[in-house]
């Protein structure tokens, strides 16, 4: 198990780091791929309870497919908090990288 999410966050972190050089490392593109990178790795219970965890896009997909569903608001919450985190980290980044740029 420990080798999927080694390899989950290797992949997550390759298309992000992508998707910021495909930006030109803008301020946008730091964001945009941090948000991204945050949304990607994000995690959460498997059904309310339970003690297994999963990728909340899996959850969500797996949420949309099912007619019982658990509610999408326990989904959004981390999801949100994740890539809110994902989006300062990047924002972040890019003025220490601009300041250090500088000396």
């Amino acid at each position: 198990m420990i080798y999927f999410w080694l390899a989950y966050v290797a992949l997550s972190f390759i298309i992000s780091f992508s998707l910021l050089k495909i930006l030109n490392n803008s301020l946008f593109g730091y964001f945009f791929s941090m948000f991204l990178f945050g949304a990607f790795i994000s995690f959460w219970f498997i059904q309310p309870g339970s003690d297994e965890i999963s990728p909340l896009f899996s959850i969500l997909f797996l949420e949309s497919t099912i007619v019982e569903s658990n509610g999408y608001l326990r989904l959004i919450r981390p999801l949100f908090l994740f890539s809110l985190i994902g989006g300062l980290i990047g924002i972040i980044s890019f003025f220490v990288k601009k300041k250090i740029n500088r000396w």
